[in-house]
C-alpha cells in the first residue's frame, strides 16, 4: 500500500482549487479558533466554573468534555464516511449543531439570577460536550476533506496558520474578556462571553461553506457495518507497527491534562488576584501561541511533524517544572507563555503526524482509533487530575505525574520512523 505522502503517489488531487481551499481553511479554522478562545478550556472555563461554584470533578475533566464529544460518534460513522464520494455537505449539515450550544449556554447565563449555581455551571459545562458531539459526527469527514483538499506538503503550515491567526484574535479575547468582566463580573459576564464564541462561530461556519470539493472515488464501496468496521480496526492494529506506537505517545502525551484545568486556578489562588487576571493569562498564552504558531509551521513543512511534536513534549516538560514551583506573576505569566506555545507547536504537529501515520487504507477508521486514545488519555489524565488535585499551591504531584507521561511521550517520539522519509508500508488485509 502506498503512503500518503509518498512522493511515487499518484498526482494530488488537493492541487485543484488549492490557493482557495488554503485559504478558506484558514479563515474558517482562525475564526473558529478565536471564538473559542473567550471560553478558552485551559484557562477561562475552569476559571469561571470555579467562580460559579462547580465542584472540582467537574472542572478536572473540562478540557476532555469537547473531545469526548468529538471522539465518541467516529466509530459508528467510519463505515459510511469511506464510502462518501464529497466530505463537505456532511460537514455543512453537522456545523450548525456544532455551534449552536454555545448560543443556549449565553442565553442562560444572560437570563438566569445573577445567584444561581445549577443552570449556569450545567450550561457551561454541556456547551463543549455537546459541540464536540455534533461535531464528532463528521470529524473524521473533515479530516479527510483536509486531506483531500490540502496536500500533505501543505498541511502543517495549514494547521499552524488556523492556530496563528486564532491565536491573534485569542489575544483580543483576553483584552476583551478582561475589560468586559471588570464591567460584568459573574454570571451575565460569562453569558457575553459566549455569545461572543457564537458570533464567531457562526461567522466561520459561512466562510466554510465556501470550500470547493470535488467528487471522488470513496476509499470503499458497499453497505458495511460496525461490525465490519471493529475488523477493521483490530486488522489495522494487528498490521501495522507504527500505528501502535503512535497511539502509544498520545496515551503518553495525554498527561499533560492532569494539570491543565487547574493552572489558572492554582495562579489565581497563590497570587489571590482578582477574575480579570484569566484575561491576562488568557493574552500571555495567545502570545506564546502565536509563537509556536509560526515556529511549528515553518518546522513542519520543512522538517517533518514528528520533531515539531518531540520539541512540544520538551517544553510541557517546562510547563510542569514552572506549576509546581512557580509563585510570582512573572513565573505564572511565563509558564502560560510556555503553555501556549507548547499547546500550538503541539496541536500542529499531531494533527499533521495523525494524517501521515494512518494509513490510507481504511483512513476512517485508523483515524477514529486514534480518536478514541486521545479520548481514554484525556478521561484518564482528568480522573487523575482530581484525584490529585489539593487546591492552589498543592499542584505538585499531578505536576510530577504529568512530567513523566511527558518524558514517556518524548522516548517513544524518538522510535517513529520519520514519515517524510518513509520505510514501504505493510499491505493491510481487508476487513473480512
Amino acid at each position: 500500500m502506498s503512503n500518503a505522502s509518498s512522493p511515487s503517489a499518484a498526482p494530488d488531487p488537493a492541487a485543484r482549487h488549492l490557493r482557495w481551499n488554503y485559504t478558506i481553511h484558514v479563515v474558517e479554522g482562525s475564526l473558529f479558533i478565536g471564538g473559542l478562545s473567550f471560553v478558552n478550556a485551559s484557562t477561562m472555563l475552569p476559571g469561571m466554573l470555579q467562580d460559579l461554584g462547580a465542584p472540582s470533578w467537574v472542572i478536572a475533566f473540562i478540557p476532555c468534555l469537547m473531545l469526548a464529544g468529538l471522539m465518541l460518534p467516529p466509530f459508528f460513522t467510519a463505515h459510511w464516511v469511506d464510502r462518501l464520494e464529497r466530505f463537505k455537505p456532511l460537514n455543512v449539515a453537522t456545523g450548525f449543531f456544532q455551534r449552536l450550544p454555545y448560543l443556549l449556554a449565553a442565553l442562560v447565563l444572560l437570563f438566569c439570577d445573577p445567584g444561581a449555581r445549577f443552570w449556569p455551571v450545567l450550561a457551561l459545562a454541556g456547551a463543549p460536550f455537546l459541540s464536540g458531539l455534533a461535531c464528532g459526527i463528521s470529524m473524521t469527514a473533515w479530516q479527510q476533506l483536509v486531506g483531500k483538499t490540502v496536500p500533505a506538503r501543505r498541511r502543517a503550515s495549514l494547521m499552524a496558520l488556523r492556530l496563528l491567526f486564532g491565536s491573534l484574535l485569542g489575544v483580543a479575547a483576553g483584552v476583551t474578556a478582561k475589560a468586559l468582566l471588570e464591567r460584568v463580573p459573574g454570571v451575565h459576564g460569562y453569558g457575553l462571553l459566549c455569545l461572543c464564541t457564537f458570533g464567531l462561530m457562526m461567522l466561520s461556519y459561512a466562510f466554510f461553506t465556501c470550500l470547493r470539493e470535488d467528487r471522488a472515488k470513496p476509499a470503499m464501496t458497499g453497505a458495511g457495518d460496525m461490525e465490519e468496521s471493529l475488523r477493521g480496526a483490530w486488522a489495522l492494529l494487528a498490521g501495522h507497527a507504527e500505528m501502535r506506537r503512535y497511539l502509544g505517545i498520545l496515551l503518553a502525551a495525554g498527561t499533560i491534562g492532569i494539570i491543565t484545568p487547574f493552572l489558572a486556578i492554582h495562579a489565581r489562588g497563590v497570587l489571590h488576584k482578582p477574575e480579570g487576571y484569566y484575561g491576562d493569562l488568557l493574552v500571555v498564552q495567545m502570545a506564546g501561541a502565536l509563537l509556536g504558531n509560526l515556529a511549528a509551521g515553518w518546522a513542519g513543512d520543512r522538517h517533518g511533524p514528528r520533531r515539531v511534536m518531540m520539541v512540544s513534549q520538551v517544553l510541557f516538560l517546562a510547563v510542569a517544572g514552572l506549576a509546581a514551583f512557580g509563585s510570582t506573576d512573572f513565573a505564572f505569566r511565563l509558564l502560560f507563555g510556555v503553555f501556549g506555545f507548547a499547546i500550538s507547536a503541539n496541536q500542529v504537529a499531531q494533527m499533521t503526524l495523525t494524517l501521515e501515520v494512518c494509513p490510507a487504507h481504511r483512513r476512517s477508521v485508523s483515524l477514529a482509533l486514534v480518536g478514541l486514545t486521545q479520548l481514554t488519555a484525556g478521561m484518564t489524565a482528568s480522573f487523575i487530575g482530581f484525584l490529585t488535585w489539593g487546591g492552589p499551591g498543592k499542584i505538585g504531584l499531578a505536576a510530577g505525574i504529568a512530567t513523566i507521561g511527558s518524558a514517556l511521550a518524548f522516548l517513544g517520539l524518538l522510535r517513529l520512523r520519520e514519515t517524510r522519509h518513509p520505510h514501504p508500508q505493510p499491505e493491510l488485509p481487508a476487513a473480512s
